[in-house]
């Protein structure tokens, strides 16, 4: 057992490998009455391929979320209400970048992730099953065709890539669900459900040693297979596929998205968190809700509260989004695109820059106290390298010529698109 200890903000983690491979962190929290367990693999909707024999496979669109699903049934038995029994909520949920099981309880904890190991690294696939849930998950992805949401966030990825698998829905589509049958689904689980591929993450009030002693027991066996995974090497250009994508759909009010491609190759060799936490400064310091910019969008009418930004960087694509429910899309984004060459120009104040540094920093140091926070940000970044405690050190290293090189970047306007949802014209 590795002990890493971050006096600045009081965290201890506690790290080792069970004899199957499995990675298991643990962060012990006094006080708290709930534990919070997660259970991740790098199988996401970006993953495509997988290597069996020697062989490269394609890995249909959706299957990631498909596997999820199937495995929640066990020989015909609701894996929710086996948790429920023993007082657990359990959850899923399929990311780009990974799958990510999950449970919270007060009691029952051994029992609980021995039933989460059990119902994860062992399925129970039948042809009959696969073709039940084919139905199912169609039906899903036909509704959210029908979210302008879903749909205005899609038009923002297909706008911006032009190969990478980021552009297609975590669902998959029709077309690609109805490829999949049991064989494929079995050969992408022995592939990226492998325990060596995976990390068990637990936080809560527990002592340390005996939960790793107990977790010695309940190692998951899991036999040796000729399945792996494989990395697919995709050729993304740096810019943009199309500048914009508009779409009618039946929404009282236009919805926009202007959108930003980041050529991350071409970023400082720096943790991924660093660029992550520059930008998330970089938002603040155009658009927070205290500054003046966004004052003046408010009282202006360009945007209502609806208005949000996000940032998203893994390891071989990223994206800024600037989004608003608003009258005029077209202004909306000038508007944003201006601020950004404005800024260029007249720079960032070194007192605001600070003073956002600390709000950001302050915020993280707050969200510790949530173990939900914890669990599902500290897989996240380890499977980008990265250690969630490193944060606070990441964050006081970054200085406002950092900021000024992300935003000479994204001021470029060939990573710049557009994706713009009206209402329908309604016939005179």
């Amino acid at each position: 057992m590795t002990k890493y200890t971050y006096e600045s903000i009081k965290e201890t983690v506690y790290k080792d490998t069970l004899p199957s491979g499995l990675q298991v962190f643990i962060v012990p929290k006094k006080g708290y009455h709930k534990t919070y367990v997660t259970l991740s693999t790098p199988l996401g909707s970006t993953t495509t391929t997988y290597e069996k024999d020697g062989n490269i496979h394609s890995i249909p669109a959706g299957m990631a979320h498909f596997l999820e699903h199937k495995l929640f049934e066990q020989d015909g038995l609701d894996v929710s209400q086996q948790f429920a029994l023993l007082g657990a909520n359990v959850n899923a949920f399929t990311m780009n970048s990974k799958t990510t099981y999950l449970f919270h309880t007060t009691d029952h904890l051994i029992e609980c992730i021995t039933l989460l190991l059990q119902f994860v690294f062992h399925p129970h696939f039948t042809e009959e099953g696969v073709e039940k849930e084919k139905p199912i998950i169609i039906q899903e992805i036909n509704m959210y065709e029908d979210d302008s949401n879903t749909v205005i966030y899609m038009n923002a990825l297909k706008s911006m890539f032009h190969e990478h698998p980021v552009r297609e829905e975590i669902l998959g589509t029709p077309e690609s669900i109805n490829t999949i049958h049991k064989e494929i689904l079995e050969d992408v689980h022995q592939a990226y459900y492998n325990p060596q591929e995976m990390v068990l993450f637990i936080t809560g009030n527990v002592h340390v040693q005996n939960l790793f002693s107990e977790l010695q027991k309940v190692d998951p066996i899991v036999e040796t297979s000729a399945t792996k995974p494989h990395v697919e090497d995709i050729k993304e250009p740096q810019t943009v596929f199309q500048s914009s994508i508009l779409q009618e759909m039946d929404v009282h009010m236009s919805n926009a998205l202007f959108a930003i491609k980041l050529p991350t190759s071409t970023f400082p060799k720096k943790p991924l968190m660093q660029h992550e936490l520059t930008f998330s400064i970089l938002l603040d310091l155009l658009v927070g809700k205290s500054t003046h910019n966004y004052q003046q969008l408010i009282e202006r009418g360009v945007i209502n509260d609806s208005f949000g930004v996000d940032v998203s960087i893994e390891k071989d694509y990223g994206y800024l989004l600037f989004g608003s429910q608003t009258k005029d899309p077209n202004r909306f984004i000038n508007e944003i695109k201006s601020l950004l060459s404005t800024t260029v120009e007249t720079g960032v104040d070194v007192v605001q820059f600070k003073r956002t540094k600390r709000l950001i920093i302050g915020n993280f140091i707050q969200a510790l106290n949530s173990l939900e926070y914890i669990a599902n940000q500290f897989t996240k970044y380890h499977m980008l390298d990265g250690d969630l405690f490193e944060v606070l050190t990441i964050a006081e290293d970054i200085t406002i010529e950092d900021v000024y090189h992300m935003l000479a970047i994204i001021n470029d306007t060939s990573y710049h698109s557009e994706s713009i949802i009206v209402p329908t014209k309604k016939d005179e």
